[in-house]
Order: structure tokens, then sequence, then C-alpha cells
């Protein structure tokens, strides 16, 4: 049916009422999605103002967190003012929380470290830097850091110097006077009292041992010497390092007679081996010292009832190296040889660090002499 025949079936048909109610119809639905909206965003609101809120809690959370970490961390490692004001600039922030890496983690520390004193190569906040490395614990000291760089050196650490010469290597004792982000100072030699000038030389060599763990040969470049009467030695730092483990350092043939005393293994295990003494033993042998090296030694000896076993601990003096304590050495192999005679095999242990410097100092002799003794014939 046509729209015009409805109109002719009803005359009285009021237009205006069709188009009020379509328009109210309309205005309804208007007004249910307005308030569809509005309760949307009154809930969108509260999640949004939930989710502040707990982010809020958290991050207040995280930081009194932080803030007790860094006061345990600070406690700890008795870090002043002067400490933390480091950490302030190497991490360009002034959150607490930014230093907690560097102050748990090594690598964090030292890569901080680096970047920061090649931008800044003459901040005054870097002469902070040395004394920190020691007190989080970052230092030669600690086994469970690898030595790879001598700023972890220590200052007042003991070191063995050789310098290569043509007719015979100059080896002398020294020890770290300080040390610097770029440079380390040593006591140079001394002659007469007066100390000798080795500037002149490109490159040092350098030895010092960690116990419990090898020697390290350091090769360090020469930068000058201080221009006061001490002369020290500067040397800029290096991550040119050898490791060595002591018994397979370099052996030097000797033929050292000496007087060795045995300590049985029952006797080891009621005390710490690192501190037998000559008195402790319950029987003593002669014998020579066949090779030597800065982690043990090779003595030949007469074969009896009473010779050493493996596991038994042997001590001796080598006067000749100027060591006055008694060195122990721990039985690890045997080898029998031709006319009833018995090779002891000896790893050294607990040797203090100075007479590890002068037994180093005595093997180099040793191996010179023999180079002079081989070069003449």
């Amino acid at each position: 049916m046509r729209f015009s025949q409805l109109l002719q079936i009803q005359p009285n048909l009021d237009l205006s009422q069709l188009q009020f109610r379509a328009q109210g119809a309309s205005d309804l639905n208007l007004i249910v999605l307005f308030a569809v909206l509005i309760v949307l965003l009154i809930g969108i609101g509260v999640l949004i103002f939930f989710y502040m809120r707990k982010k809020y809690r958290m991050e207040e959370m995280n930081r009194l967190r932080e803030e007790t970490r860094i006061k345990l961390l600070t406690s700890e490692f008795h870090l002043n003012e002067k400490d933390m004001t480091y950490f302030k600039l190497v991490t360009g922030s002034s959150s607490p929380g930014r230093y907690i890496p560097l102050l748990e983690i090594k690598t964090e520390f030292e890569e901080a470290a680096e970047a920061f004193r090649t931008e800044n190569p003459s901040h005054p906040i870097l002469l902070q830097a040395p004394g920190l490395r020691q007190k989080l614990g970052y230092g030669f000291g600690n086994l469970r850091n690898k030595f790879n760089d001598t700023r972890m050196l220590p200052v007042g650490s003991r070191l063995q110097c050789q310098i290569a010469q043509a007719s015979k290597d100059i080896v002398f004792l020294t020890n770290i006077l300080g040390s610097t982000e770029h440079n380390i100072f040593i006591r140079p030699p001394h002659s007469g009292g007066k100390p000798v000038s080795i500037a002149k030389f490109p490159t040092l060599t350098l030895k010092i041992s960690r116990e419990g763990d090898a020697e390290y040969e350091i090769t360090a470049k020469v930068i000058g010497e201080t221009p006061n009467e001490m002369k020290a030695v500067i040397l800029e730092h290096t991550q040119d390092i050898q490791r060595l483990m002591f018994r397979n350092a370099p052996r030097i043939d000797t033929a050292v007679d000496g007087k060795f005393y045995l300590v049985k293994q029952d006797q080891a295990e009621e005390r710490s081996h690192n501190k037998f003494k000559i008195a402790d033993s319950s029987y003593s042998f002669v014998g020579k010292i066949k090779d030597l090296s800065i982690g043990g030694a090779l003595v030949v000896i007469e074969l009896t009832e009473l010779s050493p076993q493996v596991g038994d601990w042997v001590v001796f003096k080598i006067p000749e190296a100027q060591i006055n304590e008694d060195l122990v050495g721990e039985v690890m192999r045997l080898t029998t040889l031709e006319g009833n005679n018995l090779q002891v095999h000896l790893r050294f242990t607990g040797i203090k660090e100075l007479d590890r410097l002068k037994m180093n100092k005595f093997l180099q002799t040793l191996q010179s002499s023999d180079t002079q003794q081989a070069a003449g014939a």
C-alpha cells in the first residue's frame, strides 16, 4: 500500500504527531548513548585512579627498599660523602637506586668508571676511585675477582721488577707508592742509599702473586719519574697481564744441598699446614734440591723406610734465597730413581708475599748465572 493511499484511507491522520514521536525516539537514543559514555568514562577514570595509586605505592615501596639497601651498603663498606658524590657524578643521577649496581657488581663499577674517566680525564673526583675499588672488594686481594687491570692493585703491594738487558737483567723488589685512575707509582731501585733513575727504559716487567691463586706477570709502559728526591717511577695502568700457575712457572735447575723435616699426614690433619715449623717434624733427612720454581721444588733423597709418602708435608729452609721463614711443601708425587734414590715433588703452600718475591729474585739470579755460564762455554 502506498503512502498516498494510506492518507486517503485515514484523512484525519495528524502528521505532526508522527514527527514528534520519531523525534522523541531519537532523543531517547541520544540520552542512552550519553549515559553509556558517562559510565564508560567513569569506569576508565576509576581504573586509572586505582592503577596510578598502585603504581605510586609500588614506586614508594621500591624507593624505600632502595634507600634501605643504600643505607646498608653505605654502612657495610664505610662509604663517606665524597664516595657518594663520586657515584652521583659517574652515574649522572641523584637517585640512590642508580648506585646499587655499581656497589654490588664489579663490571658495572668498572664500566662506569672507564666511561667517566674517558670523558673527564682530569676531574678531581677520580681520586676517589682507587680507594672505592678497595672498599667495595673489587681489588686484587679478593680471589673472586679476575686480575685483569693494574688499577686493582692496592697501594703498598710488593712486586718484583725486572728490566731486560743485553748483558744481565736488572731485578729488584719494589712496592706501590701511589695509584690514580691513569698511573701507578712504584719505588725505584736504590744504590748507596740513593734512588736510581730508570725512567729511560720503555717498559718494566712486574711480578706479583696471589695466595691460593697464581703468579701474575705484568708488562707496563714507563711514563717517567716524579721530580722530587724520591724519583718514583710513573707507569701507565695496563691490562697486559699474564697468569702463571705456580708450579707451572719456569723451573730452574739447581744443586742446593739441604736438610728436610717430615710432617706425616696424621699430624697434618690436626692443624693448619700453613703453620708447620721444623719443630713439628717427626723425622729429618738430607737431600738435594734439583729444580726450583715459585710454586714448588724437586728434591732428591735416599730411599728408606721412613721416606715421605704422597700427602705428607716437608719443612725446610733455603738460606741462599735470604728467606728467614720455614718453607712448607706438600708431597704431590714420588719417583724412584736408580741407585736407591727417590725424587720428591713438592708444592709450596702458605708462602708470604715478601718471601715469594725473595724466591723470585733468587730464581732470577740462578737463571742469569746459568745463562752467563752457557755463554762462556
